[in-house]
């Protein structure tokens, strides 16, 4: 049964592989890394023996890495190419929105090059050469272009020249709109879609806005399910909802989390460790001598942004 799963897998998988249009690229080794990578998401070493193991395909680890090179030297903007055609086939013949993030790729080795370096890294492997990926998607998580960074480059800075290159080469729907989550950009580097001419939405932590900002945010209606449309100085719309479960939700695991520190730190002292914990640390207060305190004003602070 199992061995018929997989032919059948294969069989559909084929079929959408030629539909999309990537026949058009003649090297086999691109159908057997996009079949497996969707069957079987493993190692290189361990996808030559899945293709051997279950379709009796003999593709060596080395001609793999070496295709991998050809790809990436010769064949990438065809690929790109390709995807893009499919996507604008499905939608009509236009892309009206560009999805952005990012994320950071480790290599299990201690050598460094000009684009693989330590840095910042979302699985917590900051020792490791690291480099950053910035991928741009449709409407339908459909992919259309990705670029690789150094890992010195702040992210934040990576979404206009992917954007920019996406454009030219590809000429989106004229009132295309960009967007982007608030982990990838701060509220210094929020506007950089605009510097860019581009029109955009952008996810933001509100609890960092201005002063006043947040009093006009905590003004509005409190109603579940409603959205407020609150204009910045800037001329930006700040769309605030508003979400009864979310309320629930957060007030739940702030409870949760304080009950544990009260547990924690019942003698009153910490050790260096217990600072840096992460969590609900920031309702504590720490005096000289390392003596710590539940802060119930900050829970109380903390408690006006359930509901948003």
């Amino acid at each position: 049964m199992v061995g018929t799963s997989l032919e059948s897998s294969q069989t559909i998988i084929n079929k959408v592989y030629g539909r999309i249009g990537f026949n058009a690229v003649q090297d086999e080794e691109l159908r057997h890394l996009v079949v497996s990578r969707i069957c079987s998401p493993m190692s290189k070493k361990a996808t030559v023996d899945y293709l051997r193991r279950h379709f009796k395909e003999d593709v060596s680890l080395q001609k793999i890495y070496r295709y991998l090179d050809k790809l990436y030297n010769t064949q990438q903007e065809l690929v790109q190419e390709m995807s893009v055609r499919h996507t604008k086939t499905l939608f009509g013949g236009n892309i009206g929105i560009l999805f952005y993030d990012v994320t950071t790729l480790y290599f299990e080795t201690t050598d460094k090059d000009e684009l693989r370096e330590s840095g910042f890294s979302k699985d917590g492997r900051n020792a490791n050469p690291q480099v950053v990926l910035g991928l741009l998607v449709s409407r339908g998580g459909y992919p259309l272009s990705y670029s690789l960074f150094n890992s010195s480059q702040y992210e934040g800075y990576t979404m206009l020249p992917v954007v920019d290159h996406f454009v030219q080469r590809f000429s989106p729907d004229k009132d295309f709109i960009v967007i982007a989550n608030a982990g990838l950009t701060s509220a210094k580097d929020v506007k950089l879609p605009r510097a860019g001419g581009y029109k955009y939405i952008i996810g933001v932590r509100i609890k960092k806005e201005s002063g006043k900002m947040l009093e006009r945010i905590v003004a509005t209606e409190h109603r579940n399910g409603a959205f407020n449309d609150i204009r910045c100085p800037d001329g930006d719309r700040l769309i605030v909802g508003y979400s009864d479960g979310r309320a629930k939700k957060n007030a739940y695991d702030r409870e949760q989390g304080v009950e544990r520190l009260r547990k924690r730190y019942t003698k009153g002292t910490l050790t260096k460790s217990d600072i840096n914990r992460r969590g609900y640390n920031k309702f504590l207060s720490i005096s000289s001598g390392v003596t710590v305190s539940i802060n119930g004003e900050k829970i109380k602070e903390d408690a006006i942004w359930d509901e948003f």
